[in-house]
C-alpha cells in the first residue's frame, strides 16, 4: 500500500510540475505572436551630399498578461521597395499591456541605392518599410521563440 501512495504521489508530481511549465510555455508564445510592430514616426535628421540619415521610431505593443522579455529585432529599410539597409533592436523588455517606441537611425548613401530613392527622400515624399524578425526569451529564457514582422509608414 506504502509503495502505491509513494508511486501515485510521484506522477501528481510531475504532472503538476509538467503542466505548469507547459502553461508557462503556451503563455509566452501566446504573448509572443500578439505583438505588434509598427513605424511611429519617421524623421528625416540630415541630407548630405552624398548620404541622408533617418531616423525611424518603431513602436512595439504588448497587449498580452506576459511581460516580453530580451526582445531582438533584426530588420531590413526599404524606401520605393528598393532594400536601404539594415536595423537592429537589442535586449527590450515590455511590461504587460503596454508599448514601448525605440528609436533607428539608418544611413543610406546614395551611390548605393537607386536614384528614384534618392529622389524620394530629397523630395520628402516617400513610403519607408521594414520587414524583419523578432527573437524573444520564453520559457524563463530557456527557449528562444521568433515572429516575423513587417511595418511602413509614409513621410511625410
Amino acid at each position: 500500500m506504502e509503495k502505491k501512495l509513494i508511486f501515485a504521489s510521484i506522477i501528481v508530481i510531475a504532472i503538476l510540475f509538467f503542466g505548469s511549465f507547459s502553461f508557462i510555455y503556451i503563455s509566452d508564445v501566446n504573448a509572443v505572436g500578439n505583438i505588434d510592430v509598427s513605424i511611429k514616426k519617421i524623421g528625416i535628421q540630415d541630407i548630405g551630399l552624398s548620404y541622408a540619415r533617418l531616423k525611424i521610431t518603431v513602436d512595439i505593443d504588448n497587449p498580452s498578461d506576459r511581460e516580453i522579455s530580451n526582445l531582438e529585432a533584426y530588420f531590413k529599410v526599404y524606401i520605393a521597395n528598393t532594400y536601404v539597409g539594415d536595423g537592429t533592436l537589442l535586449k527590450i523588455s515590455i511590461p504587460p499591456h503596454s508599448s514601448i517606441n525605440k528609436d533607428v537611425i539608418i544611413t543610406i548613401y546614395y551611390t548605393n541605392v537607386a536614384s528614384g530613392v534618392i529622389d524620394a527622400i530629397t523630395t520628402f515624399d516617400f513610403t519607408l518599410s521594414i520587414n524583419g524578425k523578432a527573437n524573444i526569451d520564453i520559457l524563463f529564457g530557456l527557449l528562444k521563440f521568433s515572429k516575423n514582422f513587417k511595418a511602413s509608414e509614409s513621410y511625410p
